[in-house]
């Protein structure tokens, strides 16, 4: 990261996740929306709801579900650390 700092990375990653949630709710809150959409987005973006899936609702998006991949070994938080990280925990072996 540089010379970047705390506030830098704060700032960049809440303008990321505010342009990310625009994006998701223009395509969920239009006249021809889709019954579904599908977001890839790293889990700083996702977990406990922040990021993407509150900024989104603010925008009328009412309804979304949350997975979350984690890789179970000896470097990774525990499943049960991350219960209620999201909706659901896609625990793949390394």
């Amino acid at each position: 990261m540089g010379s970047m700092t705390f506030e830098d990375f704060y700032t960049a990653q809440v303008i990321w996740d505010e342009t990310m949630a625009h994006e998701v709710a223009a395509v969920m809150t239009a006249k021809d929306a889709p019954e579904h959409l599908v977001v890839l987005a790293g889990a700083g973006h996702v977990r406990y709801g922040y990021g993407i899936p509150d900024r989104a609702a603010r925008r009328g998006v009412t309804s979304f579900v949350t997975v979350l991949p984690v890789l179970a070994d000896d470097d990774a938080p525990s499943v049960e650390a991350l219960v209620g990280a999201a909706d659901y925990l896609w625990v793949m072996r390394p």
